[in-house]
């Protein structure tokens, strides 16, 4: 089975694919981690397109589409999950959405607790606390230790002690990038923060991460899919003008 995988939760467009044998077992495999810059929607679908074509692949090859499903920014996960039904719709592709922050955590490159911390901006973090191991084949787990969550800084570093307590631990992720000082500050000693390396999921793990979910849950709704937010968009609907308010209350 040929399983591709995108996210676009952070500021990285992360594209990939793994060919997987009849046994589970991952075989060849090509993937990309680049700031989408302009952005997302100029990004997203050709990078995609020029790394399946790396392996003689094209956008209509892939059985399984993986995509990550947030929490991430409001923009991005709509541009990604509307990209990929899209995909799937025209190639009868089957879909599964995996945690953009399960992705991130399972790029630790040491087993055990893995502390997922993106920015969320506006001062605040989406994060969760997850338990990494690898098979032996080197391919990684994780179990979700702590429901994800988003607070400010504070809130989220505080939250993040209470759960690691004296454990040694593993932070990563753009959270982590953009209020080192204060994570370094906040959180107990035997934390060790990770750099720009680990600021956006791996597509590898991503797509053997769906992969799985997929092998034991089935595919995805793709009429019933929707990204995981964890707090309202940034963007509000315009009030209406003062006359019209005026009407309203009389």
């Amino acid at each position: 089975m040929l399983v591709a995988a995108i996210d676009c939760a952070t500021a990285s467009t992360c594209v990939g694919w793994v060919e997987v044998d009849d046994n589970g077992k991952p075989g060849r495999h090509a993937e990309l981690v680049a700031p989408a810059q302009p952005g997302h929607a100029e990004t997203l679908l050709e990078r995609l397109q020029a790394v399946l074509a790396a392996g003689g692949h094209d956008l209509g090859a892939p059985s399984l589409f993986v995509w990550g499903a947030g929490p991430g920014t409001f923009t991005g996960l709509r541009i990604g999950l509307s990209s990929i039904k899209g995909l799937c719709l025209a190639s009868g592709a089957a879909l599964r959405g995996v945690s953009s922050l399960k992705a991130l955590a399972l790029c630790s490159p040491q087993p055990g607790l893995v502390a997922a911390v993106s920015d969320a901006r506006r001062g605040e973090l989406f994060a969760g606390l997850y338990l990494v191991s690898h098979d032996d084949t080197g391919v990684p787990c994780a179990q979700c230790v702590t429901k994800e969550f988003v607070g400010s800084v504070a809130q989220v570093f505080a939250q993040l002690c209470v759960h690691i307590g004296t454990e040694t631990a593993v932070a990563l992720g753009s959270g982590i990038i953009a209020h080192r000082p204060a994570a370094g500050a906040a959180l107990p000693p035997g934390v060790r923060l990770l750099g720009q390396s680990f600021v956006a999921p791996r597509p590898l793990w991503l797509a053997l991460s769906g992969y799985a979910a997929f092998l034991e849950n089935g595919p995805d709704d793709l009429d019933s899919a929707e990204p995981v937010y964890l707090r309202e968009p940034d963007a509000r609907p315009p009030k209406p003008p003062v006359w019209e308010r005026a009407k309203s209350n009389p």
